[in-house]
């Protein structure tokens, strides 16, 4: 928690909207373990996972912290004892590529401890409230109108074909393309390097020249 300060992190719903803020460092893990025996099956065994990080998950509190938990599991097969390490994370905090770097420093602690018996992390890199401020600063800047007239302007919805009907999970359908192995090397290699983009550019241009003509006006995708 002292190295990761995003971890640190609660969220209090104020007059102005929801405020994000950072507790003080420490050095308390919020861990429980958990000893049990359990059948053989490994149903039985994810099933107990899957109850306990549900019940972790529905006991966060956004106010008051920390939105994260450490459950270390023994469960005593009758063969074997089954250790599992589960780690639970508020989706406030973290996404896909903070797992990565937070499981990056739990390997390198894990290696260094069970080859050295010492742990030591690289440098800090800039904290999550610096990176703010400097977001705070680029939005003063002489862009900051040109995106808010952007983000301002009034745009009509998307054509409906039955604008009266119901609008259920239930009939929704799905409708799956597969592209041809050259089309797909296509889109994921020569076209990003020939225009110095990343994919997400690319699949975002073609779904607004897809969507536009269709709905009649310039799209836009607010992410």
């Amino acid at each position: 928690m002292t190295y990761h300060d995003g971890l640190r992190a609660t969220f209090q719903q104020t007059e102005a909207g929801w405020r994000q803020q950072y507790g003080a460092p420490s050095t308390v893990v919020p861990i429980a373990i958990i000893r049990k025996p359990v059948s053989d099956s490994s149903t039985d065994i994810e099933t107990e996972i899957t109850n306990t990080a549900n019940t972790v998950q529905a006991s966060f509190d956004l106010a008051k912290g920390p939105l994260w938990r450490v459950v270390y599991f023994e469960l005593e097969r009758p063969a074997e004892t089954e250790r599992r390490l589960l780690i639970i994370c508020h989706h406030l905090l973290i996404d896909g590529i903070s797992w990565r770097i937070l499981l990056e420093d739990l390997q390198l602690l894990y290696t260094q401890l069970s080859q050295t018996g010492e742990a030591q992390l690289p440098f800090k890199t800039l904290p999550s409230r610096d990176w703010v401020n400097q977001l705070e600063t680029l939005d003063k800047s002489s862009e900051l109108g040109y995106w808010q007239a952007i983000t301002n302007e009034s745009r009509p919805p998307f054509p409906m074909d039955f604008p009266d009907g119901t609008n259920t999970m239930a009939l929704a359908n799905t409708v799956s393309v597969c592209l041809p192995e050259t089309d797909t090397q296509q889109l994921l290699q020569q076209v990003p390097a020939a225009y110095n983009i990343h994919i997400d550019d690319l699949l975002l241009t073609a779904l607004g020249l897809t969507l536009t003509p269709w709905a009649g006006n310039t799209l836009r995708i607010d992410m």
